[in-house]
């Protein structure tokens, strides 16, 4: 390049700074105007491909004035029309060029006319080389009222080619330059060729041949025509395109030249002519592999970077280095962290160090160099945390190709996730009830002791380090616990009732490891009472006519606590009666203090046992217990004791906690005229009665045919203290037993002959 080349040069690019400067002078904030290619709509580069010498071709320019109210201007001259070489171009104007329309300048834009076509014709020169060219047309408005307002200002480059050929390509070479290795979808590129004449011409062939290439696959692919291929006269813009594909699968270049043979003379068909284009790219590949990393890193596609497990509200810092294993330099664009799945900037990682910080401005790794980067990790909640850390490196705008936007990225996967333990129970509060502190039964505890449940619904092993209660009176059976994720450990709490009465309530108190809230309470409720004495009775009054219903009341009651019925969870006795008088029928509860119980009896011959089970609420408040219902008859007696045994209160943690004071019942027959009965025995039947008057025992009995028979008296513990055996004949026996030897309480009198069998109960009292 001589002086004055380069002094051309210098005021070609101090001409185009200050027409830039003209064109961003832009007042306006909103869109005014439009200046559009009518062939190329929407393109600032305008590719209408080989011309012939002194061959033109017209392209136009839509111009348009979108505030019409505004009236703009378009001059022949800067800054609104500029024709010149391009920066590309180096010597004389390639093209000539004159104005079709209008006829005359300055264009004016206006509410009248809105908008015009500007039509332009180029001509190649006759003493330009042959070859590809560039040009640059600078088109722009101003405001009418101030011509050195730029309302708009568009450039275009105009690309054409000067041939001495009638069909000929837009380029000499297809340069794909770098491509990444062993792609899918191997990038393609475009061939245009052009018919430059005004008449028809067909293509009769076409060839390919390696230039330079590794022996192995073929890596360059040429689109397929079916000849002879009709080329039509060169309007403009009107070509025939070959689609070339390239994909490399090695690192060293490769050429190829592909020919397509004409006949350039309709009249002579023997004649022929070539049209010929070169292809040339070379193959690269990058690799940023991982060199090291203080966690768990997971090699794939793409590679994982794993935090682990990290508390939540606390920082993780992972150091990373990668390494350039590619064979060509690795240029960084942008870096980011976008969430995987919202595909958006994350909170929770950041980057604390970027990679290729270290180098400044210098923003690219050389072959084989190494390059570290760091990631904080924050987690904000429990669960599992998934980024992209995406490295955008400069490929694209170094003309490198690829199908794949992966080659043009690096992308690796942040995996954390955020643990916190969590402490919950099953119940806030713990609610002992009431515990006596000298119990009536040497069974009966003064203590009571609760299991509860302690979960974690955490994501981490939850660790309890101290358990206590800030009262004396409540203990636990452990003092730390460890408890994994999602499940729980039992923990058993007892309390023990002390003198005097009174409800105690203490904290039981967690330390944990727990973030934010390491100590939680629990309640703990337990009542102290005294011994209770209570009086269980039977009135001893009760009255019915024979064949009616007799409802027996059994009663509690204790003047010092009327309120009883709070100490009370449960309830059983025995009730012994004479069955000639008495049959037992059912249980009523309404109206009773057991009303909420569920009660269970059994029956037999003059015993009957009851009791309470399944009492979820607290007993009513009354001085029935409960109410005992049976069937009255026309006995052998004119009364008969209703005795109870075995009677016990419970408290739900004994069943036998309270002192009872226990009362008899009796009932008498309400019989007419006190008319006495005696019992008409049937023929043929057994039959035994006994009564006594507390000095002597009568008993009657009916033996229907010869055999042995066995009269038994038995105490209230089962001990037999009489017995007589009898050889009988059928007939009634009548037998008088002195009770002097006998003391006060029940008795049985059994008779027993084969397989007649009955016990009757006496009550002696002196």
């Amino acid at each position: 390049m001589n002086f004055n080349t380069k002094k051309y040069k210098i005021i070609q690019a101090i001409f185009f700074i200050f027409i830039f400067s003209l064109c961003l002078q832009k007042t306006y904030s909103n869109e005014v105007a439009r200046i559009r290619s009518v062939e190329f709509p929407g393109e600032n580069i305008i590719y209408f491909g080989p011309l012939l010498d002194n061959q033109s071709t017209v392209l136009k320019f839509s111009l348009t004035n979108l505030s019409p109210n505004t009236p703009l201007l378009m001059y022949n001259k800067a800054p609104t029309f500029i024709n010149t070489n391009s920066p590309n171009s180096s010597g004389d104007d390639f093209f000539n060029f004159k104005i079709v329309h209008p006829n005359s300048f300055p264009i004016l834009l206006n509410e009248y006319k809105p908008t015009d076509t500007l039509q332009i014709e180029f001509t190649t020169k006759i003493q330009a080389d042959f070859g590809r060219k560039e040009a640059m047309l600078i088109l722009g408005l101003t405001n009418a009222d101030d011509s050195l307002t730029t309302v708009i200002c568009d450039t275009f480059y105009l690309i054409g080619k000067k041939t001495n050929l009638f069909v000929d390509g837009y380029d000499n070479i297809v340069n794909f330059d770098s491509v990444f290795i062993n792609q899918k979808n191997p990038p393609k590129l475009e061939w245009k060729v052009k018919n430059t004449t005004d008449f028809e011409i067909d293509a009769i062939s076409q060839s390919y041949k390696l230039i330079s290439q590794n022996l192995g696959i073929n890596e360059f692919e040429v689109e397929e025509k079916k000849f002879p291929l009709r080329f039509y006269p060169g309007n403009n813009f009107v070509y025939r395109s070959w689609l070339f594909s390239y994909n490399p699968l090695d690192l060293l270049p490769d050429t190829a030249l592909v020919s397509l043979v004409f006949n350039p003379d309709p009249n002579n068909l023997n004649k022929t002519d070539t049209t010929s284009v070169k292809i040339c790219g070379i193959g690269v590949q990058h690799s940023l592999d991982i060199k090291n990393a203080n966690c768990n890193f997971i090699i794939a596609n793409p590679d994982t970077v794993d935090f682990g497990y990290v508390r939540i509200n606390e920082k993780k810092t992972i150091n990373v280095t990668l390494t350039n294993k590619g064979n060509i330099n690795y240029g960084l664009k942008t870096q980011q962290i976008l969430d995987e799945i919202a595909d958006a900037p994350v909170s929770y990682f950041e980057i604390q160090k970027k990679f290729l910080e270290e180098k400044n401005n210098d923003k690219e790794l050389e072959i084989g160099d190494s390059s570290s980067f760091e990631i904080n990790f924050v987690p904000d909640r429990k669960g599992v945390f998934l980024a992209r850390y995406i490295i955008e490196n400069d490929f694209a705008t170094r003309k490198i190709r690829s199908s794949s936007i992966e080659d043009y990225r690096k992308i690796i996967i942040l995996r954390g996730i955020g643990v916190t333990p969590t402490l919950a129970f099953n119940a806030d509060t713990v609610n002992f009830g009431n515990i006596s502190y000298a119990n009536s039964s040497q069974n009966c505890l003064t203590t009571k002791d609760t299991i509860i449940h302690i979960f974690n619904s955490g994501n981490a092993t939850l660790i309890i380090s101290d358990i206590h209660s800030d009262n004396s009176l409540f203990t636990v059976s452990k003092s730390d616990l460890s408890i994994k994720p999602n499940s729980f450990e039992t923990l058993q709490i007892t309390f023990e009732a002390t003198y005097p009465e009174k409800t105690a309530t203490a904290n039981l108190i967690f330390t944990t490891n727990e973030i934010g809230n390491n100590t939680k309470k629990i309640t703990l409720l337990g009542t102290s009472i005294p011994p209770i004495e209570a009086n269980l009775f039977i009135p001893n009054d009760l009255k019915n006519k024979p064949g009616s219903i007799l409802a027996v009341p059994v009663k509690i009651e204790n003047k010092e606590h009327n309120d009883i019925f709070k100490y009370i969870k449960t309830f059983e006795f025995n009730l012994v009666y004479n069955p000639n008088l008495l049959e037992f029928i059912n249980i009523t509860k309404l109206g009773t203090s057991s009303e909420s119980c569920r009660i269970e009896t059994k029956s037999e011959d003059g015993a009957l046992e009851i009791k309470s089970i399944d009492n979820f609420n607290e007993f009513i408040k009354s001085d029935t217990l409960i109410l005992i219902n049976f069937k009255t008859f026309l006995g052998n007696q004119a009364s008969t004791e209703l005795a109870i045994q075995n009677a016990k209160i419970g408290n739900g943690n004994c069943d036998d906690f309270m002192k009872l004071n226990v009362s008899n019942g009796k009932y008498s027959i309400d019989s007419i005229c006190g008319l006495e009965y005696k019992l008409q025995r049937e023929k043929g039947r057994f039959s035994f009665v006994a009564e006594n008057d507390n000095s002597e025992l009568y008993i009657k009995f009916v033996i229907p045919y010869e055999i042995n028979s066995k009269l038994s008296i038995f105490n209230i513990f089962g001990e037999e203290i009489l017995s007589n055996t009898y050889i009988t004949k059928s007939g009634v026996f009548n037998k008088k037993i002195s009770l002097e030897r006998f003391t006060s309480g029940i008795y049985f009198v059994n008779l027993t002959s084969g397989i007649f069998n009955k016990t009757i109960p006496i009550f002696i009292t002196k």
